[in-house]
């Protein structure tokens, strides 16, 4: 019986925990063609009281990317292509899963 009321416990609190996690997605498009852009490096920061670290996306062949399993309500996005950064805004998972990014084309893509 005691090893039922454990087990139900540790249940719960993995039900718990798992409900309180989030995740973030996202579609890097190009401006002008709205067409998606590959291989830009996503970087999600949490904030400097968080215990989580930064978390790393490469945007696929349709410009999409998601993070799964965050815990903060505020987060940094940055969107670099190599030592360039592109794009940068913070984002509260919590209340907004989902961003589209519109970048202006350029010589470096």
């Amino acid at each position: 019986m005691r090893r039922t009321a454990i087990l139900a416990f540790v249940l719960s609190a993995a039900l718990i925990c798992a409900a309180q996690q989030h995740h973030f997605r996202g579609h890097i498009v190009n401006q002008e063609t709205r067409r998606g852009i590959e291989n830009l490096l996503v970087t999600l920061i949490p904030p400097n009281s968080s215990a989580e670290t930064k978390k790393y996306a490469t945007s696929d062949s349709a410009g999409r990317f998601r993070f799964d399993g965050l815990n903060a309500d505020k987060y940094l996005l940055e969107v670099s292509q190599g030592p360039y950064l592109l794009f940068r805004k913070e984002v509260q998972p919590r209340h907004k899963d989902e961003i589209t990014i519109k970048l202006q084309p350029s010589s470096r893509q």
